[in-house]
């Protein structure tokens, strides 16, 4: 085919009217397309992405392409997830959805998927979390048990305090996360809380329900209470929690 190179500044009747003399000369040819029911076919929109030696898309984004303009979103979505939709978006936190999740290439999903892989891998951290908090108040608890029987010391450190045991420990801790002492406290605080008065607040996090901000901000809230207010506080909000901001 002879190139055409089309004046930028044409109108669009000028640009049509240039593209029917071409046709009418025979130099627009229609590339021959085998496969094609029919005959050749003129490339389109669709083809061109599908078939572009540079991208090619995934099922999800066909689908996409053909379902998504003009639907309901919540529909259309709730049908690609019982279509289509890869195994580990229904996998809950864990060792499967971990292998599961390190076969994913972000860059190859619809804006869909990717919202799926968002909520998977919020899952997986969530499960993580909780086992780094349960981590955590283990070893609080044990450095406590190993020092029942000890004196405590009588020196005074750099500042003029009377040396404190629970502070080396949050400072173990601290050092191994590369956290600051105020933050590490903080961090111990919420899972000795979470693994004692708020136990259900630690499964719905270790099953990937809410994440890490939500069971420290309902663990500062029910604090101050005594144990049973803050149980009934905890109940009353994880009926909600996993659905809210």
């Amino acid at each position: 085919m002879n190139a055409i190179t089309v004046n930028s500044g044409y109108g669009e009747h000028d640009l049509a009217a240039e593209l029917d003399a071409l046709d009418a000369a025979g130099l627009l040819v229609p590339p021959d397309d085998p496969e094609a029911a029919g005959g050749p076919v003129l490339i389109d929109e669709i083809d061109f992405y599908d078939t572009g030696d540079c991208y090619r898309m995934s099922r999800v984004e066909a689908f996409e392409w053909r379902e998504w303009a003009g639907a309901d979103q919540d529909e259309a979505e709730r049908f690609l997830l019982e279509r289509d939709a890869p195994a580990w978006v229904f996998l809950p936190p864990g060792a499967d959805l971990a292998t599961a999740l390190e076969q994913v290439r972000a860059t190859t999903l619809s804006p869909m998927a990717l919202v799926e892989v968002m909520k998977a891998t919020a899952r997986q951290t969530a499960w993580s979390e909780s086992i780094r908090l349960e981590a955590i108040a283990s070893f609080y608890r044990q450095r406590q048990a190993q020092s029942g029987d000890i004196p405590r010391p009588s020196q005074i450190d750099a500042a003029g305090r009377p040396v404190d045991p629970e502070r080396s420990w949050v400072a173990e801790i601290a050092l191994a996360l590369k956290l600051s002492k105020e933050s590490a406290g903080n961090q111990v605080d919420t899972a000795l809380h979470l693994t004692s008065t708020l136990t259900a607040t630690l499964s719905a996090l270790r099953c990937g329900a809410i994440g890490v901000s939500k069971a420290v901000a309902i663990s500062i809230a029910t604090r101050p209470l005594a144990q049973a207010a803050a149980r009934a506080v905890e109940a009353h909000v994880l009926k909600r929690a996993p659905g809210q901001t």
